[in-house]
């Protein structure tokens, strides 16, 4: 994303002109149900006619928008593509709805006309508030929170009152039917080329196309296509941006909507929050704690497989380990004594090595004198247990739920979760000696190598 001023565009000219005509020809990933000129029942001047629809969104006190925005941005050495689904409702006695839902951000703002509601459903936390007297006030977005989507939802009706006056030197193309929720809308199209804009650079361009609906002249999509030097931050790269905006539902002055549409209903999952905390990251060695050990089969170095649901009925502790990875390496001599004093409650150790030649895990164990099954994976057992890489140790109880997951070798966590298994494995707890105080990361720092 990027700030700038306004969109606007300098006059290309005859040149411009072919290049709009053949633009409009694709109309961008939206269906076109059929085209067919209407010469006859345009109105004469496409720019005068754009500039009365514009006045009729700014005379507008009430107002109902839905859009659903698509941008390809294309850099020399980039291509980023972006979608953005945005409502905005506002309506009588000072109840409103805005939602926006993009990449980086996901708000619904809402209120009743006295409470004020702010939810967000990726992180299920909400705050409440007395509804603003002089209605919805924007958010202001931070390093912690993006509230870029809901601006331009709260300025959905105030973007497409000035559209009109930013652009110039407009034509009629030919008339378009958009399939838009379920129905047919006949539109006029009118290619235009936008107004240069202070700040801009010289060569800067930016030429459009909006689909006016026959009927009820309201937009119902906008197609900007801009060329230059975009953002402010890399005044060396020139970029290409083509922006589709549709527009399924568009209402204004609309008749009085159902009070439910103003009224929030926390899910029962949501928190109501004072303030939103930061997104943390989930690690992904987290995610399988808690749910069923995936069902796998273990192949030993002469061939026999052994499948782990053999094992229940009792805990069992996964080492997924390599020769080449120093920090499993660095582990070994901890884990064996950590089996030792285990095994002897009923505990199982498999080791599991992602080594890409199995007699050499072999061999390294058998030096060094390792009691406990080794198997060889080719990188298919692993990747059914969520890790940040290896060593990477599951520990998953007699009932065969995963109980434990860190990719490190954190001995004191480790020996708390075999503690938790049961009152026979309490003498396994870390004690000063045998607890890390620096627990063996996967960090590059340790020389791990990621798969």
């Amino acid at each position: 994303m990027f700030c700038q001023p306004r969109l606007k565009w300098r006059h290309l000219g005859a040149v411009c002109a072919l290049i709009l005509t053949a633009a409009s020809q694709s109309k961008g990933p939206f269906q076109i149900a059929a085209a067919t000129p209407q010469l006859g029942d345009r109105p004469a001047d496409p720019l005068a006619f754009l500039k009365q629809v514009g006045q009729r969104y700014a005379n507008a006190a009430y107002y109902h928008i839905d859009a659903i925005t698509e941008e390809q941005m294309d850099g020399d050495f980039s291509k980023n593509w972006s979608k953005s689904v945005t409502t905005a409702v506002f309506a009588p006695g000072k109840k409103y709805r805005f939602e926006a839902h993009t990449n980086w951000e996901w708000w619904i703002q809402v209120s009743d006309g006295n409470k004020e509601w702010l939810y967000s459903p990726a992180t299920q936390e909400y705050k409440e508030q007395t509804a603003p007297v002089r209605g919805p006030v924007p958010y202001v977005s931070s390093g912690l929170h993006s509230f870029f989507g809901l601006t331009k939802a709260q300025e959905s009706i105030k973007d497409l009152s000035e559209l009109p006056s930013s652009v110039r030197q407009s034509s009629y193309t030919s008339d378009e039917t958009l399939a838009l929720n379920g129905k047919q809308v006949s539109c006029y199209v009118i290619d235009a080329v936008g107004k240069y804009q202070p700040g801009w650079v010289p060569d800067t361009t930016r030429l459009v196309t909006i689909w006016v609906g026959k009927e009820d002249h309201l937009i119902r999509k906008v197609r900007e296509r801009m060329e230059g030097v975009l953002i402010v931050s890399r005044p060396q790269v020139r970029y290409i941006s083509d922006k589709t905006t549709v527009y399924p539902a568009v209402e204004l002055d609309m008749p009085v909507l159902p009070d439910s549409f103003f009224a929030f209903a926390p899910p029962s999952t949501a928190k109501l929050v004072q303030e939103f905390e930061p997104s943390k990251p989930v690690r992904r060695d987290t995610l399988i704690v808690g749910k069923p050990a995936p069902e796998i089969g273990l192949t030993s170095l002469d061939g026999k497989t052994i499948w782990l649901k053999s094992f229940q009925g009792k805990p069992v502790l996964l080492d997924f380990w390599a020769t080449w990875c120093g920090p499993c390496v660095e582990s070994m001599p901890s884990v064996k004594k950590l089996y030792s004093e285990a095994a002897k409650y009923g505990l199982i150790l498999l080791s599991i090595d992602e080594d890409d030649d199995a007699i050499r895990a072999a061999d390294f164990l058998s030096q060094n004198n390792e009691i406990w099954p080794n198997f060889h994976d080719d990188g298919e057992v692993v990747r059914l247990f969520p890790n940040e890489g290896i060593p990477h140790f599951v520990l998953i109880d007699s009932a065969g739920t995963v109980v434990f997951s860190k990719s490190s070798f954190d001995e004191a966590a480790i020996r708390a979760a075999i503690v938790a298994l049961g009152p026979e494995f309490a003498s396994v707890a870390a004690t000063s000696t045998s607890s890390s105080a620096n627990p063996v990361s996967n960090s590059p720092k340790n020389a791990a190598r990621f798969r």
